[in-house]
């Protein structure tokens, strides 16, 4: 293993650690954002395509990626970054996994060592396997959490707020369920400047488009995959919420601990998220139409689940 150290190899004065799992395209975008963020001192990097049960000559995709950033180091806040493996995620406090082969195996590895870290599955199916962790392997269900509805959901605020001409925090509009196209808008909470969406357009007389939200809404459960870009920059600010102690709401995929009449599954819904990982899953008022989609959306995927494994 080789570490690599940043700002001439002085220490750093941030003391939190993080790993990434999965070191392909996404994995290391995640690692250039995070490194950029400046939340964290220390930062491992583990890609089991070529891990030592492998051959030498396999190609360490994890030692690539580490000495990649730290060319960059000149222009960078200080970091340690290294190829390692799960032996080093035991004083982690927050992982992001970007891989979901073999996931199984990647769970028991990380349990081996800690179940401290918060984990945050960023890769595809990420409600399958957040259900994995928390039901199959027994990883505590408030420290694993998938990025889920998190990016659609901040997405369709942006949208909204420039149709209608507001600060992007005046307004307020849930995505959750499954990310895809079986998510859907919570519109009958959905709010703008503090009042209900409807009576703001009622205000605005015919000023606006009221169709607009439903169509940005369509428009994103058409298209859902977001660039690795994008979703390491939703990676930072999940990061950033468990790193505070600010609690931010976020619309992430987690155990639903009973909300909605749901339980032992993970689906996107609103969620306090702060030190430590999921806080508190709120359950927002939901019409009955809207109740039942999402129900519909659960049984859809408890039976998707039991066909995976």
């Amino acid at each position: 293993m080789t570490k690599i150290f940043g700002a001439s190899g002085n220490s750093c004065r941030r003391t939190a650690k993080c790993g990434i799992i999965g070191c392909g395209a996404l994995g290391g975008e995640v690692a250039r954002q995070l490194v950029g963020s400046a939340l964290f001192g220390e930062m491992v990097l583990i890609d089991d395509s070529c891990s030592s049960h492998n051959s030498r000559n396999s190609g360490n995709a994890a030692e690539a990626l580490s000495h990649e950033i730290t060319a960059g180091f000149p222009f960078l806040p200080p970091v340690n970054i290294y190829a390692g493996d799960y032996a080093d995620l035991g004083d982690c406090c927050f992982a992001v996994i970007t891989q979901s082969a073999d996931f199984p195996s990647v769970i028991k590895k990380i349990k081996r060592v800690t179940t401290d870290a918060v984990l945050l599955v960023a890769a595809e199916r990420d409600d399958i396997l957040t259900h994995l962790a928390t039901n199959v392997f027994e990883y505590p269900p408030s420290k694993v959490l998938g990025l889920g509805t998190f990016a659609d959901t901040v997405r369709l605020n942006l949208l909204i707020s420039n149709h209608l001409g507001v600060e992007r925090r005046g307004v307020c509009a849930f995505i959750i369920g499954r990310q895809g196209p079986d998510e859907l808008a919570a519109w009958s909470c959905a709010t703008v400047c503090g009042m209900p969406m409807e009576r703001y357009f009622q205000l605005c007389g015919s000023g606006y488009d009221r169709s607009m939200p439903a169509s940005f809404f369509e428009e994103i459960r058409a298209t859902p995959h977001t660039s690795d870009y994008a979703t390491a920059l939703a990676v930072c600010n999940i990061a950033r919420a468990i790193l505070s102690d600010g609690d931010a709401v976020m619309t992430v995929c987690t155990h639903t601990a009973g909300a909605y009449g749901q339980d032992g599954i993970c689906l996107s819904l609103p969620c306090i998220v702060g030190l430590g990982g999921v806080r508190r899953v709120l359950e927002i008022p939901l019409d009955n139409n809207e109740e039942e989609k999402l129900c519909r959306s659960a049984a859809k995927l408890s039976k998707e689940i039991k066909e995976y494994y």
